[in-house]
């Protein structure tokens, strides 16, 4: 038979608490992850997403004004490059233009006496006469359109640009000016172009206020 001590001591033993459970339940704590830190964790992929979307939407962005500056930049090169081509056509039609009309003022000239000497037969053959003014009011018309224009009024103010001085009539008197009595050749005029200046008469008169 055992003795009281040894079943005090047994029964000690099976009062005491096993260490098996506690550091059981010690492992299981420790190994779960903190509520706070998983979120972290979940967090991370999506702001480096927004990141890097971000960083691409900006170098887009980026692209995109670079190649509008880029487009900008041709389309004026090409007005730039469209406007100076069409000027020099224009300036090479007109160097053409001119030339054919400084070629027929001597026909221009043939007309203008001619037509001064129409008054002697208008009566008698006035068909021919109604023809040749109908003709040359043809050509004049269609000079005309092409930008042609005569340097034949007399009584404005003499314009060397413009006027060449034959004759001259009267003396000059102190603040006289010079002023077309009479066209002895009309002049001329392509456009912003003297062909041929008109021959004049000149005299003088007192500056009109």
């Amino acid at each position: 038979m055992r003795s009281d001590t040894e079943e005090h001591k047994e029964s000690d033993r099976d009062r005491e608490p096993s260490d098996s459970g506690p550091e059981q339940s010690d492992e299981k704590t420790s190994d779960a992850p903190a509520p706070d830190v998983a979120e972290q964790s979940e967090a991370d992929p999506v702001q480096d997403a927004l990141r890097s979307a971000e960083e691409r939407a900006t170098e887009a962005e980026k692209k995109a004004a670079e190649y509008l500056e880029m487009a900008q930049r041709i389309k004026a090169d090409y007005e730039n490059y469209r406007k100076r081509m069409l000027k020099e056509q224009t300036h090479h039609l007109e160097i053409a233009a001119q030339g054919l009309i400084e070629s027929l003022l001597p026909a221009l000239d043939a007309f203008d006496l001619a037509l001064g000497t129409l008054d002697q037969i208008r009566e008698s053959h006035p068909t021919i006469v109604k023809g040749i003014e109908l003709v040359y009011a043809e050509m004049m018309g269609t000079l005309a359109k092409a930008g042609v224009s005569r340097i034949d009024e007399p009584g404005v103010r003499f314009d060397p640009h413009i006027h060449h001085a034959l004759e001259h009539e009267g003396s000059r008197q102190e603040g006289d000016e010079e002023f077309v009595v009479d066209v002895l050749r009309p002049g001329y005029k392509f456009k912003r172009h003297i062909l041929r200046p008109a021959e004049v008469k000149v005299g003088y008169r007192k500056p009109s206020a």
